[in-house]
């Protein structure tokens, strides 16, 4: 499962530096999309697009089964409600972000 996502991910990262060449965008100034953003040089947040394909919306290992679960629920009850779920794309020579709550 982690080798099937991180081919994905990889994929979509390609994509992604596809789409920001073909915009235009400014690697090195600060910029925001719906579902990818920089956080710091060479350090990106996705969402959305990202996470679309069938290995993240079908696996029970990253759902109803997924290992993680039980805990979270014990910490925040068991209607517990997932608002969103992403990924850090962080590149190399990327620069430490400092500590945000997620």
């Amino acid at each position: 499962l982690v080798a099937a996502c991180r081919s994905v991910l990889e994929r979509k990262s390609r994509l992604l530096d596809e789409r920001l060449a073909a915009r235009g965008v400014d690697l090195q100034a600060p910029w925001r999309f719906n579902e990818v953003c920089r956080r710091r040089f060479a350090r990106y947040d996705l969402r959305g697009w990202a996470l679309s394909d069938a290995i993240f919306t079908e696996s029970l290992l990253l759902w109803s089964a997924a290992p993680w679960l039980p805990f979270v629920r014990s910490v925040l009850g068991d209607d517990v409600k997932e608002l969103w779920r992403g990924v850090v794309d962080n590149r190399p020579g990327s620069e430490t972000q400092g500590w945000h709550r997620d």
